[in-house]
């Protein structure tokens, strides 16, 4: 949909771990059925799971990280990624932790400090390839599994409380978006309010200030109007886009396919969460491109031709001000500006 990359991986991170805690809440929820379980047991439990399962993502990704960059060999360094995320879920699963969240780490982990400690760029290129082609043939795969198992009989007894489900969902989704999320744009408005005012009465210290702001990803910058314009937070306007993009697919369906034989309204709780995710498969999945231009900021296409001339003319340039001779590779001189 041509979103802007921070907003894709915004909205792909989030998934990710809402996959992961849902996991966790929902054999949480199976075990608080079956037998009693207080509040206070429910909540160590989700957070010890988190916890433990982001360590051990952590752990394996950091060994990774240091292993690949020795390796010299692409195919054995992605085989060797291979072994990480699926070992890790294993492994992690075996523990009695969430799989999802500690192969979500491990991945993290790979992806930045691996990057940084030394992963070649061949290396690098041959991951980001492989690991797209095969997220696209496991999505493909898994929704093709999410047609096969709803079944448009089980849909309409349950057609009252599947609207219900759907109205509790959305406005869920709301609280945590704009509630969570929006409360933590405030609160960095005004860290950097007072942050601002403290500066402008002190000068001794603001290089290390600013220091810590970046590596905290708190950066300002000025803006257009001279004003400080914080560089590190959600625009309001994407909240509509993360929002809308709470869509529910393979993850819902298998675990409502996981319900015990003998649990209660099984087959009703099944009819619900199918018809639930049809909502957002048939729904919201349709108008995300419309969400996208609204909000997200698309880019407007541009035509071939377009796109070589705009290259060309980069080169060009790069190339008059920073010739390979004067010390640059012929590679960073013809690669043109980045964003």
């Amino acid at each position: 949909m041509r979103s802007p990359r921070r907003l894709t991986t915004l909205v792909e991170a989030e998934s990710v771990f809402n996959d992961g805690t849902g996991i966790v809440l929902f054999a949480i929820a199976v075990d608080f059925v079956t037998r009693p379980v207080g509040p206070l047991e429910i909540v160590l439990e989700f957070v010890s799971i988190v916890a433990f399962s982001a360590a051990l993502g952590a752990v394996a990704g950091f060994a990774a990280s240091r292993v690949l960059p020795s390796v010299g060999d692409h195919l054995i360094e992605i085989s060797l990624s291979v072994v990480l995320a699926y070992g890790t879920y294993l492994a992690a699963d075996a523990l009695h932790g969430s799989g999802v969240i500690a192969t979500a780490v491990a991945g993290i982990v790979l992806g930045t400090y691996g990057r940084r400690y030394g992963l070649s760029e061949r290396t690098e290129e041959a991951l980001d390839t492989v690991w797209e082609f095969v997220a696209f043939l496991a999505t493909a795969f898994v929704f093709l599994v999410v047609g096969f198992a709803i079944a448009a009989g089980s849909l309409a007894g349950v057609a009252g409380p599947t609207a219900w489900a759907i109205v509790a969902a959305l406005v869920g989704r709301a609280v945590i978006v704009y509630g969570m999320l929006g409360s933590w744009r405030l609160a960095r408005r005004a860290w950097l309010a007072r942050s601002g005012a403290a500066s402008g009465s002190a000068t001794v210290g603001r290089a290390t200030r600013s220091t810590v702001k970046r590596a905290a990803g708190w950066a300002t910058a000025k803006g257009p109007t001279g004003a400080a314009r914080d560089e590190g937070a959600i625009p309001f306007d994407w909240l509509h886009v993360v929002f809308w993009s709470g869509l529910r697919g393979a993850v819902s369906t298998a675990l409502a396919l996981s319900l015990p034989i003998d649990f209660p309204n099984r087959t009703a709780l099944q009819g619900i969460t199918f018809g639930v995710v049809l909502f957002t498969l048939m729904v919201q999945a349709t108008t995300a491109d419309f969400a996208v231009g609204r909000w997200g900021g698309k880019a407007a296409p541009r035509s071939k031709a377009s796109r070589r001339g705009r290259t060309s003319g980069a080169r060009k340039t790069v190339r008059a001000i920073d010739p390979p001779a004067s010390g640059g590779s012929a590679s960073e001189a013809e690669s043109g500006p980045t964003t």
